[in-house]
């Protein structure tokens, strides 16, 4: 689980608790890096970037926290668009749709933006309870991003796309959702993206006299030689 909070605290306009762009993330992660979630738990807050290696913290039991020099940071690779329709259109490529099932397929979900403001809708996005998710409304823009992670076929016979929501498992079927997949249902496959990642188990340069013990009990020094 790499740590949203590093976008919130030092990807600029990346990431916002107002807003961010995929691309921009993937740009911030491929030249910079993320550490993982255990480093910069996520607190929902922008708050200001620790700068270079200190993208990781070391909470004490008092409520203090420290930043940690030497963080492991994950890298990504390389990253570019995959698109099946465009936006305000209802009709989407039949083997751009294949490819974005294949990417899912072999390396694993997908992000896309999507529109939310359905709100003409019978049943607006916004309320989402669950089923699969149908609309005849078309839109010019996006304002939200998801991650598509799989696909099937209702009992009725309509196809849909398996999504993520970031509202937490609150939100639709316990933070998944469903919605029609093949017609850019709310823009979702007008703007969508993959991106690889270099090291699945990157190496940390930790310089261990640095480090706090745990509970800021002083590291104590090394024995000479």
């Amino acid at each position: 689980m790499l740590a949203v909070q590093n976008l919130l605290d030092c990807a600029g306009t990346a990431g916002t608790c107002n807003g961010g762009s995929w691309e921009l993330s993937f740009e911030f992660a491929r030249k910079t890096g993320i550490t993982d979630d255990s480093c910069s738990p996520y607190l929902g807050s922008d708050r200001n970037c620790l700068g270079g290696a200190r993208m990781c913290t070391l909470c004490y039991s008092d409520g203090t926290c420290v930043p940690v020099p030497g963080a492991r940071k994950f890298r990504v690779e390389e990253w570019d668009y995959m698109n099946a329709s465009s936006y305000g259109s209802k009709v989407s490529s039949a083997p751009a749709i294949a490819a974005m099932q294949e990417e899912i397929l072999q390396r694993g979900p997908i992000v896309c933006s999507m529109q939310t403001e359905d709100d003409d809708n019978a049943h607006p996005w916004h309320c989402y309870e669950g089923g699969v998710y149908r609309t005849n409304s078309t839109f010019a823009s996006t304002n939200h991003v998801i991650n598509l992670l799989g696909w099937g076929t209702a009992e009725d016979g309509v196809n849909f796309w398996i999504g993520r929501h970031s509202g937490g498992t609150i939100f639709g079927e316990d933070g998944f959702f469903r919605i029609e997949r093949g017609v850019n249902a709310l823009n979702i496959e007008s703007h969508c993206g993959w991106a690889t990642i270099a090291d699945a188990r990157p190496t940390r340069s930790r310089n261990m006299s640095q480090l706090p013990c745990e509970n800021g009990v002083p590291r104590p020094p090394a024995a000479a030689e």
